[in-house]
């Protein structure tokens, strides 16, 4: 049961990773603004709290800096131009979406293979496939960091999305590969 618990952390990163890649096959450019609209209400919900706490402290003539309203101000701008007008950045920003998608998968595969490292350090046995997995991680995220300097026009979001969306799913595939091979061989040893 120990082991299972010390393996939660990477289940729920394989199934964030697969959900996310199965949407954005599904449905990569409603996925990608809904992550806007998402953002933009987050920073909205934050700049009210903020400017509420500022006028609580006020009422009680405590002493209360303007500094955290002018985040909130801006904040709230940012997240009502966020939220209202997604489509605007999508079409836009797309580029650097797409990139960020691919700058998030190769920290990714660094991570991976980080822990391999550091589990092989501790005399873990893992199988070669979690290098693999890494290795084809960190390459998927520099191809859709590439693509969206090569490609132009009107789809560039779709097959940005796409090519993201497929490097997720094979990621996730490998992993769950890659977990249940090495669950299996820690049950052996």
């Amino acid at each position: 049961m120990k082991n299972l618990k010390s393996i939660i952390p990477i289940i729920l990163v394989i199934l964030a990773e697969l959900a996310i890649g199965i949407v954005l096959l599904i449905s990569p450019l409603q996925f990608t603004q809904g992550i806007l609209i998402t953002f933009g209400i987050v920073l909205i919900v934050v700049a009210l709290f903020l400017i509420i706490k500022f006028i609580i402290l006020k009422k009680k003539q405590e002493e209360a800096s303007v500094i955290p309203v002018i985040i909130a101000v801006v904040a709230l701008a940012v997240g009502i131009f966020t939220s209202c007008f997604s489509g605007f950045i999508m079409s836009t920003l797309a580029k650097f979406i797409m990139i960020t998608y691919g700058i998030i998968m190769i920290i990714s595969g660094i991570l991976k293979l980080n822990f391999y490292v550091d589990a092989k350090r501790e005399g873990y046995i893992f199988s070669v496939f979690v290098i693999i997995s890494a290795i084809f991680t960190i390459l998927f995220g520099i191809v859709v960091c590439v693509l969206a300097f090569l490609l132009t026009g009107a789809s560039i979001a779709k097959i940005l999305a796409y090519t993201a969306a497929i490097g997720l799913v094979v990621e996730a595939a490998f992993d769950i590969f890659t977990l249940v091979k090495t669950f299996i061989e820690h049950k052996k040893a």
